[in-house]
């Protein structure tokens, strides 16, 4: 018999199941999507970015920038307070609340 097929990850190009985040702290209170990216707001004010960069969009995601693919959603560090959140294809930008008190 043939030997088993490796499983493939995904494509970041592909519309793909991501399981909801289990290490979360909160719920999703905002998404927004491009072409190869998506970023949510928790109610806690974290953000959570998942998919993948261009080679000349460093850093896109908020993980460094030697991060062009993340699989799972994982928390950007040093964000707190997000209300909002727009991905866009060579950028994230982040929507902080008030951030006085």
């Amino acid at each position: 018999p043939a030997p088993a097929a490796a499983p493939s990850r995904p494509s970041a190009l592909r519309p793909h199941l991501v399981g909801l985040l289990p290490h979360a702290h909160g719920r999703a209170v905002a998404l927004s999507a491009s072409d190869s990216h998506t970023a949510v707001v928790t109610d806690a004010g974290d953000v959570y970015t998942w998919g993948a960069t261009s080679h000349d969009t460093v850093g896109a995601l908020g993980h460094g920038a030697g991060v062009r693919y993340q699989p799972v959603p994982r928390r950007v560090e040093g964000v707190c307070r997000a209300v909002g959140v727009a991905a866009g294809r060579e950028h994230t930008a982040v929507l902080v609340g008030d951030t006085r008190a």
